[in-house]
Parts: C-alpha cells; structure tokens; sequence
C-alpha cells in the first residue's frame, strides 16, 4: 500500500527538516570545537613564566620547629611525651591508637 501524494510530501518535508537540524547541528559543534582550540593552550606550550605561576607550595609543615603543645587537666602534653605513652600502651591498643 503506498502512501497518497499528500502523505508522501509530509514525509519528505520532515526529513528534510530532520537533515536541516542535523546539519546545523554539526556545524555549531565543528565551529564550537574551533572556538575552544583557538582559547585552549597546553601546559607544554606556556611561557615559563606563565607555567611557574600554576603551582602552589604545601605549607603543612611550615612551623616544623616550633613544637606543637596541647594542654589538657593542667598537663602539658608534648610530641614527645605522647609518643612515649603510645610505645609503653600493649601492642592491639597501640595499632589501634595509631589508626
């Protein structure tokens, strides 16, 4: 069964609209594809200068000598005084501490 003249021109203008969307479509991805080369630049293309202004320096351990002291009841508790009473705890306890 074929379909009327009138069925067979829906048909044909739909795809033709289908095509035209597709096409336009495709050519707002190849021009967005350029526009985005055209920004980009990678990293091994920078100027020095400008690659050396990317990084950042950790600071955790900045104040490394000056040694931390908690207070807790009155007590002083220093690295090094904590540290001798995680060794002197049995071994199961001590794993469990340092986790």
């Amino acid at each position: 069964m074929e379909p009327n003249s009138r069925e067979f021109y829906k048909q044909c203008a739909f795809q033709k609209f289908c095509n035209t969307v597709l096409h336009n479509e495709a050519c707002d991805a190849h021009r967005e594809l350029h526009r985005h080369k055209a920004r980009e630049v990678t990293f091994s293309d920078l100027p020095l200068d400008e690659a050396r202004q990317l990084h950042t320096f950790d600071e955790y351990f900045k104040r490394e000598t000056a040694e931390t002291v908690f207070e807790k009841a009155g007590k002083k508790i220093t690295p090094k005084l904590l540290l001798e009473a995680i060794r002197t705890l049995p071994e199961e306890k001590r794993k469990a501490v340092l986790l």
